[in-house]
């Protein structure tokens, strides 16, 4: 059977650049194509149909022609435009640091229904409520809850011990979680991780030191922002000391999946 050359489907634009004088080359996350790259002829021209509809993070309803090397772009329709992230600045950087987020974390022709669904999901949460502190930190959680890379959050990762209270929960390089004894007798050389600290190999931060276990509230929070949306209470308590701990753990969870660092999350402010 031959395979079917035109398309229709939805698609989340992540990123665009031009290409040659008139063209431009769009990325794409689709739930039945996954991520990919799509050329729109002639997008550049003032007298082009696509005219405002190819902007990132507009999600689009799309009608590709697939060639036996690329897709192009033959008509784009405006499903949802966000518009609220686009009149607010921090809406708009926080949006970007997102889709960055999610383009370096999926590969392509990875298609996954739940991946568009978070990323379309937390684009409204983004819109909607004024947390966004809260809105970064549970998409980065179930980004990578959906790409099996969150490190287990119920017990120690040696002696499977299962968190209370009372426990010392030491976080490694490696992003495992240890009570301080498993840490002190199998984890020789895997060094702990503070809030300014860096992996050994020297990729992202100058110094590395030990620092406090991680309070267990804020392993319970971890789990709490896991869960489905629908689920979670907007009212968030949470101290200035715990954010600044909570956001530490995510990105060193991030940045050990990706083996790189999110600059562009470095240059955010502190969010609400």
């Amino acid at each position: 059977m031959s395979e079917q050359r035109n398309i229709h489907t939805l698609g989340i634009i992540l990123k665009k650049h031009p290409v040659g004088e008139n063209d431009m080359l769009v990325t794409l996350h689709s739930p039945e194509l996954g991520k990919i790259q799509a050329s729109a002829r002639g997008a550049r021209k003032i007298t082009s149909s696509f005219g405002g509809h190819l902007e990132s993070l507009n999600l689009c309803r799309f009608q590709l022609y697939k060639s036996p090397s690329r897709y192009t772009i033959t008509q784009c329709q405006i499903a949802e435009n966000f518009k609220n992230i686009r009149q607010d600045y921090e809406r708009m950087v926080v949006a970007g640091l997102m889709a960055e987020i999610f383009h370096k974390s999926t590969h392509g022709g990875e298609h996954s229904q739940e991946l568009f669904n978070l990323l379309r999901e937390s684009l409204h949460k983004l819109c909607d409520s004024d947390h966004h502190f809260f809105t970064v930190e549970s998409f980065k959680l179930n980004l990578l809850r959906n790409m099996g890379a969150l490190p287990n959050l119920e017990n120690c990762a040696s002696c499977h011990t299962r968190w209370r209270d009372n426990h010392e929960i030491l976080l490694e390089t490696g992003g495992h979680l240890r009570c301080r004894d498993c840490h002190q007798t199998t984890g020789r050389g895997a060094h702990l991780l503070g809030p300014d600290s860096s992996a050994p190999d020297g990729k992202h931060l100058s110094s590395m030191h030990s620092h406090a276990p991680i309070d267990f509230g804020i392993i319970k929070l971890i789990r709490y922002l896991t869960l489905p949306s629908n689920e979670q209470n907007k009212n968030i308590s949470c101290t200035l000391q715990q954010k600044k701990q909570l956001k530490h753990i995510t990105r060193l969870f991030l940045e050990h999946f990706l083996d790189r660092e999110i600059m562009t999350e470095r240059l955010l402010p502190e969010l609400r």
